[in-house]
């Protein structure tokens, strides 16, 4: 948020999640998530506006917004893919939530996830373990099966900012060329 304070974007922090409630890791990753990815969106599309983040019990769960009103001076953003977007939605969806981004009737922008409700036990069902999968068989340290937030998926691979673009294009170009050369060779 300093960085989009430094930027001239007025952000304002509502944190209303009560101080007792303890958050697990997945649901505190998903928050910072949402919570990044918005503020980069302002930051690219809508520099300088008015911009409030929420984070709040909602429901028996946690609902995280951020909000931008429109941009100050009208002018041309500075694109995206919309591919972390798209990781944040695979992202909650993963942990059992929703997630909604979209454009205001007032010219802003609104990105919203709604994270799931606690357990008696204290977590959310994001943060529990599955049951191990039947293929794998545990070994002296207990392996398991990967949750599904550990498991690479595309959106995930674009979301990342396509650092993995840098392993994965000079590897795929590697392969054709030695493909060509035995099929010539």
């Amino acid at each position: 948020m300093d960085e989009s304070r430094r930027t001239g974007s007025a952000v304002e922090l509502d944190w209303s999640v009560p101080d007792g409630e303890e958050l697990g890791p997945r649901t505190r990753q998903a928050i910072h998530r949402v919570v990044r990815e918005g503020l980069t969106n302002v930051l690219k599309h809508a520099a300088g506006a008015p911009t409030r983040v929420e984070v709040r019990s909602a429901g028996g769960g946690i609902e995280v917004s951020v909000t931008n009103a429109p941009p100050p001076v009208a002018g041309p953003s500075r694109g995206g893919s919309h591919s972390g977007l798209a990781g944040c939605e695979e992202r909650v969806g993963l942990l059992g939530g929703t997630f909604e981004a979209g454009a205001l009737v007032n010219g802003g922008f609104r990105v919203v996830a709604r994270l799931p409700e606690r357990s008696a036990a204290g977590h959310s069902a994001a943060d529990r373990r599955l049951p191990p999968h039947p293929l794998v068989r545990p070994g002296p340290g207990g392996a398991r099966a990967p949750l599904p937030d550990e498991i690479l998926t595309w959106p995930r691979v674009l979301g990342s900012g396509c650092a993995a673009l840098v392993v994965v294009l000079p590897t795929v170009g590697f392969l054709v060329v030695l493909l060509v050369m035995a099929v010539l060779g």
